[in-house]
């Protein structure tokens, strides 16, 4: 069965479940919230999961060919989908599936038979921690460009110049302040500025203190 995508949605959910009935409900209560991909095997959960990669997976525990939590174990072993969030959903009561369920990689673990505002709460956690998550990551990488960016910079100018932490140790140093200092930066790193830039008058030739310290 081909499977198309409304790309308007910022988030997908894949429910897995081989009862229409329970795939129809849900669908109908999570719709508004995120692009609902549905699948009613567990091999079909896994091919979807990594066509589509959904931030969510309702995942139901007993399915005609493999168990949900066969199919969590396998997309938890898989580089492509091992962050998807998996939340079960299941008519079990023991606490030993709720345990098996975590112990694969489950974040979450809803009771059937389903209730409707507690699963589109769940979900919308969810999905809210999922947006932190990517904003955190997008953050990350703007400043890995930015802190490159500046580097190159640093390393590029006529002058020296040496970057120190609040402990005065020495987090930078670019080329020019190795050739005036005489140390490699990797090796200068960790050190006090005071044992790597040693200053002295230039008339006595007496160990001057250094301004930064001053400062």
């Amino acid at each position: 069965m081909l499977t198309t995508v409304d790309q308007s949605f910022a988030h997908r959910v894949l429910i897995v479940d081989d009862e229409p009935s329970s795939l129809m409900i849900l669908e109908g209560a999570l719709s508004d919230i995120a692009e609902v991909i549905c699948s009613d095997t567990g091999f079909g959960a896994i091919e979807k999961a990594q066509q589509f990669l959904p931030e969510i997976i309702l995942l139901d525990i007993e399915l005609p060919d493999i168990s949900g939590l066969e199919v969590c174990r396998r997309l938890k072993n898989n580089p492509k989908t091992s962050g998807v969030t998996v939340i079960f959903i299941t008519s079990h009561n023991e606490s030993k599936f709720e345990h098996l369920s975590l112990e694969l990689g489950g974040i979450d673990y809803i009771q059937k038979p389903v209730d409707l505002k507690v699963c589109r709460l769940r979900v919308g956690n969810h999905l809210k921690l999922k947006t932190q998550e990517q904003q955190l990551k997008h953050s990350q990488r703007l400043l890995a460009i930015e802190s490159e960016r500046l580097r190159v910079t640093l390393n590029s100018i006529g002058d020296a110049v040496i970057a120190t932490d609040k402990d005065e140790k020495i987090t930078f140093m670019n080329p020019i302040a190795e050739m005036m200092t005489g140390w490699v930066m990797h090796e200068a790193v960790g050190n006090y500025i005071s044992e790597v830039m040693q200053l002295r008058d230039a008339t006595t030739k007496h160990k001057s203190l250094n301004p930064i310290l001053l400062l």
